[in-house]
């Protein structure tokens, strides 16, 4: 079968969910036989992690430097002009910058079929640069007459995007994924790093969540929702881990102000968390915007931990409510956390029901033959 030759336009590389399930994807594809898609890698920012991580494992990335002043941006530009001369079947775009910018390119080389990936969920302008709303609201006439096909990981997102105007019969759902061998089998506690840890917290329980530092995640609300549950069982601990935690004041400052500084944890960027999901009795998600489908839902329940999140993006249906509940406040959520760790937090029965349920669903490979699939779809309609 002819090796597809994929353009995979990016916004960045950096560390973020929509950055790692494009890393995920690329991987998933050199690992298969035959490997049937030729990625070159764009991203429209400077040099970062995800892409840095890319090269190491022999993909092409280029990055245009759009965000590193006038000159550059124009020969960012000049470059891609380049990039797009190239033997190239297909173009992916993700994300708003990205599948804008790959529009205008449409229009200069309108053989090359596009295909956009929309990678957020709740449309709030809270949780919006100023930028990325007037990108977003100038796609949805573009939607009619650039794409071929709009890719979005989230159910929840297609229907925002669908009620603000973006062009309804071009969606298609492709859920995110996990890479089944890192996984497989991973719901045994790592009983003696978490002893480590109740030891130095002085606790017996931990509770925690995986994220960056931003805004999207609600912090605020982690650690008001922390403070009720550890007033009410003092035995829990916390535990933070991602890009900038670290030492990071405002946590810090959160966590002495809802009484919890004593037994919080604030853990740095890990590339591999598996380690730390698997010392947790749950894990929180408190995002109250943008999300669309979240990773750390999936890689945490495959580690056999029960997830407590906020009603936001697909966060509703990605599991069973035993392996993922929905809180309606931050009260609630405390209240529902603390009556599973009363009632005993899930056996290595549950553990491993959990992993195989998402192993049978969020296998990386699936997902990457449902774009596969796509990608010859639109090549053949052409």
């Amino acid at each position: 079968m002819t090796r597809i030759k994929v353009l995979f336009l990016t916004s960045g590389l950096g560390v973020g969910g929509a950055e790692r399930m494009l890393q995920k994807l690329i991987m998933a594809s050199r690992q298969l036989e035959p490997n049937e898609i030729d990625f070159i890698v764009v991203s429209l920012r400077s040099k970062e992690l995800v892409g840095i991580q890319l090269e190491s494992n022999g993909i092409s990335v280029e990055y245009l430097g759009l965000n590193s002043g006038i000159i550059k941006f124009f020969q960012g530009l000049s470059k891609l002009i380049t990039i797009y001369r190239r033997d190239i079947d297909l173009v992916q775009s993700w994300m708003y910058h990205a599948d804008f910018l790959a529009s205008l390119f449409k229009m200069l080389f309108p053989r090359k079929p596009l295909i956009w990936g929309l990678r957020n969920s709740t449309l709030s302008l809270k949780g919006s640069s100023y930028s990325s709303i007037i990108i977003r609201t100038a796609l949805v006439p573009l939607s009619y007459l650039i794409p071929s096909l709009i890719v979005s990981c989230s159910k929840n997102a297609i229907s925002q995007h669908i009620a603000i105007g973006f062009n309804k019969s071009l969606f298609e759902h492709i859920p995110n994924g996990i890479e089944k061998n890192q996984y497989l089998n991973q719901f045994h506690k790592n009983i003696a790093r978490k002893k480590v840890i109740q030891a130095k917290l002085g606790v017996d329980m931990l509770v925690g969540m995986v994220g960056r530092f931003d805004a999207q995640k609600n912090f605020e609300g982690f650690f008001e929702v922390a403070g009720m549950i550890a007033r009410e069982d003092p035995s829990v601990g916390f535990i933070l881990q991602g890009t900038n935690i670290a030492e990071n004041k405002v946590l810090v400052d959160l966590a002495r102000n809802n009484g919890i500084e004593a037994k919080c944890l604030l853990l740095d960027f890990s590339d591999d968390v598996r380690d730390l999901y698997q010392c947790l009795d749950a894990h929180l998600l408190t995002s109250l915007f943008g999300e669309g489908f979240p990773n750390v839902i999936i890689e945490s329940v495959a580690c056999g931990v029960k997830n407590f999140v906020f009603d936001v993006g697909d966060n509703d249906s990605i599991a069973p409510d035993e392996m993922v509940t929905v809180c309606d406040s931050s009260f609630d959520m405390a209240h529902k956390v603390n009556q599973f760790l009363r009632e005993g937090p899930s056996n290595n029965l549950c553990r491993e029901r959990f992993n195989h349920f998402i192993i049978n669903n969020y296998s990386i490979t699936y997902v990457f033959d449902r774009y596969l699939r796509s990608y010859r779809r639109v090549l053949n309609a052409e």
